[in-house]
């Protein structure tokens, strides 16, 4: 019986090691030669890391079928067990599979021609979130862990904003403030390119913002460290796109999260839903001008 039960808690264990794996390894993993081979580093990274969790979570599947301990489902059956945002996910990975399939590139459109932005990374994106949103679990130890591994890159970004150069990532005698100047480009911390720390930071930071403001207890004020130095990145790199990201996500994020009651949570829902239509509306209609508001527009 014992061994039953390590094997049922396998999937959660393994989500939980899953995104553990991808705030520290995946995050900090770079090459050798520096931001010039940092896109195929990654890509390495991730093929090794997503794709040995949906590996391993294939054979428990196999596993538990021959164990006795699965059931065999319907793909209907299946289907009806879904949320719509997994619903969502397989039809965008159907399609991506359709427009592989039919393109003039093909197979190129398998891994992606320069960028491995092809149908099977996609696929493995897809796989991973569906795995984890099935078997993982949201626990403030994994919330820690991200301030943590957040507060670690933001130092690695601040030290290169201040012009060093850790981990020799930039070419010889060259810093950030030479991006765009004596090499193309523009990058930052263990990502890569800033439009792509951008991106990291329209997620952590809305999440990290919203915790601070829906969970209890003084230890949640640790978040502000994260929050702080994130934001000051944030603000130094002046990527638009990421002060867009960020700010709109936590305008998203952020107003319901004090409320307990699910009536008030559903109440601010459909307040911030019917704020969001206006603005959008608003920015489809003219054209602000500069900058943040521009990307926004």
């Amino acid at each position: 019986m014992e061994i039953r039960e390590k094997w049922q808690k396998l999937p959660g264990a393994a989500a939980t090691g899953y995104v553990c794996l991808l705030l520290t390894v995946f995050l900090f993993y770079f090459d050798a030669n520096g931001y010039g081979r940092i896109m195929e580093a990654k890509a390495g990274a991730f093929f090794l890391l997503c794709g040995g969790y949906v590996l391993l979570m294939a054979l428990w599947g196999a596993g538990s079928l021959l164990l006795g301990g699965g059931k065999v489902f319907s793909p209907l059956s299946l289907l009806r067990k879904t949320s719509w945002p997994q619903r969502l996910v397989l039809v965008y990975l159907a399609l991506t599979w359709v427009s592989a399939l039919c393109s003039p590139f093909w197979p190129a459109t398998v891994l992606g021609a320069s960028r491995f932005e092809g149908a099977l990374p996609i696929t493995l994106y897809g796989a991973s979130f569906l795995l984890v949103s099935a078997y993982g679990r949201a626990d403030k130890r994994l919330l820690g862990f991200l301030g943590v591994s957040v507060c670690g890159f933001s130092l690695i970004c601040l030290l290169q904003l201040y012009g060093y150069n850790p981990f020799g990532l930039y070419p010889a005698g060259y810093t950030y403030q030479d991006g765009g100047k004596a090499y193309l480009g523009a990058y930052l911390g263990t990502i890569g390119n800033v439009d792509l720390v951008a991106a990291f930071y329209s997620l952590c930071i809305p999440m990290l913002a919203y915790a601070l403001v829906r969970l209890r207890g003084k230890a949640r004020f640790l978040l502000l460290l994260p929050l702080g130095l994130s934001l000051w990145v944030l603000l130094w790199m002046d990527v638009s796109a990421g002060l867009a990201g960020v700010f709109g996500g936590c305008a998203l994020a952020v107003p319901g999260a004090g409320f307990i009651s699910p009536k008030k949570r559903r109440a601010a829902a459909l307040l911030l839903g019917g704020a969001v239509l206006l603005g959008i509306a608003a920015l489809y209609a003219a054209d602000v001008g500069k900058r943040m508001q521009q990307e926004a527009h």
